[in-house]
């Protein structure tokens, strides 16, 4: 491994350049030259104030922190308004969940209750009107359903009976209204009787897809009855959890669309460490509920805002420093599939039935129930690594991997101009041996909370282009992770509900992609990628490392020898000429993970051909066939599979 040196002290803000020797970097600093800081925070404190928007004129408790406080002002602004502003309501209740539960009690308070009873009023009413736009009634309905899935487990009886009726009726009538109108408009352009639709969408924004109509289950006999349904009116049906796949991979045209976030259960085995739990619920939901009982989870998707059904059916991955994807997690499945039939699956039951649930994006039957192996709750203290990328797979082997109390960790990547894609941040969690004291993952604190903020502002910074990523990678590795040291417990490391570049507004969309590339090939692919990216350059906002182990588990695995992930997130407008240009960068990418034997993850926008799908995967013909074998009627659909399945041979 390259040896180490000492950084200069005095480093130039917007000049920053990698050693000639590219070797690896460590913190040993004397002082810090305090102009870069000097300059950065008040951009920090800029694009924090720009981001917090306008203050409305109430004087916040006395024992509220600045940053409490200011998201007490977003929920009343974003309450106090009669329209449906979704845009706005959902970055500030993603907020909201990142406090503790006391917090979130405390800002529940009688004030903003009664501003929400107003607003769940409004949206009810214009759900139910006929004098508006059907887009500004689906606009409320959606918001609905937003305040009902975030908020209605906090409430009251009284209020969640409330929210839930509201929701439910201006569904229904929604969908009347929708069944009125393309029937009418269907008559007027081709006299003939067509059939209803509601939109649905993924976080790509670019998704937008008509079904027959959205259900939203929650219990095992409702789903049963609108698979019925489905059969008797010869529908396909689609699923969806947090929607967060980009490609369509959600739904299919005129299906029946069951959105399984209110299905959402879970019980403990604490004694053997399993955790039972229904497909809808978030991870973040069950953080909670396992930090109660001093459990952890052993896989998660991160961040944590994802359903366990969306993460199953795309055999999602985790920061692990040597795991494999969370398909090693699960003992086993209850599957419902398209007659009615509930079936279990397992290593040792259904095994290919198994195999092909994992990362198969809800085409073989709703999954009802996953039982996951969970461990013992922990304390970590980090500590702060820059490494060069030609020594990272070295480095991993030995310091992460091959150091058993080396439990966690992130892998960020440089994109500052001068060392992109060349250096990577290692934050490294490591398992201290006095276990006795964990505090709850919600722990009130002062400290906590200026770090979020600030962390979403420097990661923020990512946005604003090249000097933004400049001033972004010297506050990272600098100032912001170095002075970060306090022991955390594994709950706390892996809750980061990672929001720092949502802007909201539904002009812009987030796009990932992730390749995986055997271990030994990393520098090779980020290589090529860098030449990829700087003749054709994307709005990069984060590009990390996740280790994952060679998976024997799912029927189509990404990891078919240890590997190494590398995820892009780029910032983009959403139009279509935006994202036909990045369809040429997906391209180019999905070459130069081919060419090093990789591979590329399919959540993602659907721009490959079938024979990069064939490549990627030598599998997937057969994957296609035995989903004609499991569900002969096509019951179970989405975009993927009428891409590409009908080209099985």
């Amino acid at each position: 491994m390259r040896g180490s040196h000492r950084r200069p002290n005095s480093i130039a803000l917007f000049a920053l350049r990698a050693h000639p020797s590219g070797g690896r970097l460590s913190y040993n600093f004397p002082k810090y030259d305090m102009r870069p800081l000097l300059l950065g925070l008040p951009c920090l404190l800029a694009f924090k104030s720009l981001s917090a928007g306008p203050m409305i004129s109430r004087q916040p408790p006395a024992h509220e922190t600045a940053s409490v406080a200011a998201l007490r002002s977003s929920l009343l602004r974003c309450f106090a308004s009669p329209g449906a502003n979704s845009s706005k309501l959902l970055p500030t209740l993603g907020r909201f969940h990142e406090l503790d539960p006391e917090t979130q009690k405390r800002l529940l308070d009688e004030p903003v209750l009664a501003a929400l009873r107003q607003k769940v009023s409004w949206l009810a009413q214009g759900a139910l009107a006929q004098d508006i736009g059907l887009k500004e009634a689906r606009e409320a309905q959606y918001s609905l359903r937003l305040i009902e899935r975030e908020l209605g487990p906090l409430l009251d009886e009284e209020d969640r009976a409330l929210v839930e009726t509201a929701e439910r009726q201006g569904s229904a009538a929604l969908s009347r209204r929708i069944d009125q109108a393309v029937e009418e408009t269907n008559k007027f352009l081709t006299g003939t009787e067509g059939e209803a639709s509601e939109a649905v969408n993924d976080s790509s924004r670019m998704s937008y897809t008509l079904v027959r109509e959205v259900r939203a289950p929650r219990t095992v006999a409702e789903i049963a009855e609108a698979l019925q349904q489905a059969h008797a009116q010869n529908l396909k049906v689609s699923l969806s959890g947090a929607r967060h796949t980009q490609g369509g991979q959600i739904a299919s045209e005129h299906s029946l669309h069951l959105d399984m976030t209110g299905f959402r259960a879970m019980s403990l085995d604490a004694r053997n460490n399993v955790l039972a739990v229904q497909s809808g619920a978030l991870w973040r939901d069950i953080q909670k509920f396992l930090d109660a009982h001093g459990k952890s989870l052993d896989v998660i998707q991160v961040p944590n805002y994802f359903t366990v059904g969306g993460t199953l059916g795309a055999n999602a991955h985790g920061h692990n420093p040597d795991s494999g994807p969370v398909a090693a997690t699960v003992k086993s499945l209850k599957i419902m599939l398209a007659d009615g039939r509930i079936v279990r699956a397992s290593r040792e039951e259904n095994q290919e039935l198994f195999r092909l649930a994992l990362g198969g994006y809800g085409l073989f039957g709703v999954v009802l129930e996953a039982e996951l192996l969970v461990r013992d709750n922990e304390i970590y203290t980090p500590s702060f690594h820059l490494v060069d990328y030609r020594d990272f797979p070295r480095y991993h082997q030995e310091r992460l991997a091959g150091d058993p109390r080396t439990r966690y960790g992130h892998n960020l990547l440089s994109l500052s101009p001068a060392s992109f894609l060349r250096e990577i941040q290692v934050i490294r969690y490591r398992r201290i041996a006095d276990t006795s004291k964990i505090p709850p993952l919600f722990e009130p604190s002062l400290r906590t909370a200026l770090e979020r903020s600030i962390s979403r502002a420097v990661y923020g910074l990512n946005v604003l282009g090249s000097w933004g990523k400049r001033l972004s990678w010297f506050l990272l590795t600098r100032v912001l992770w170095p002075l970060s040291q306090k022991e955390q417990t594994r709950n706390r490391v892996m809750e980061e509900p990672f929001t720092h570049f949502s802007t909201g507004s539904d002009k812009e969309a987030q796009i990932l992609q992730e390749y995986f590339v055997p271990r030994d090939r990393l520098a090779q692919f980020l290589d090529k990628a860098r030449e990829v990216l700087r003749s054709h350059p994307l709005n990069l906002v984060l590009v990390s490392v996740r280790a994952v182990k060679k998976d024997p588990d799912a029927f189509l695995p990404y990891a078919k020898q240890d590997s190494f992930g590398v995820v892009f997130i780029s910032n983009h407008a959403v139009s279509e000429a935006e994202y036909s240009r990045l369809s040429s960068v997906t391209r180019a990418l999905i070459e130069a993970a081919l060419s090093v034997s990789g591979t590329f993850y399919l959540p993602y926008r659907l721009v490959y051909g079938m024979d990069e799908l064939r490549r990627s995967y030598p599998d997937i013909d057969r994957f296609f066939l035995l989903k004609r074998a499991y569900d002969p009627e096509g019951r179970f659909s989405n975009r993927f599979y009428e891409r590409y399945g009908a080209g099985a041979r």
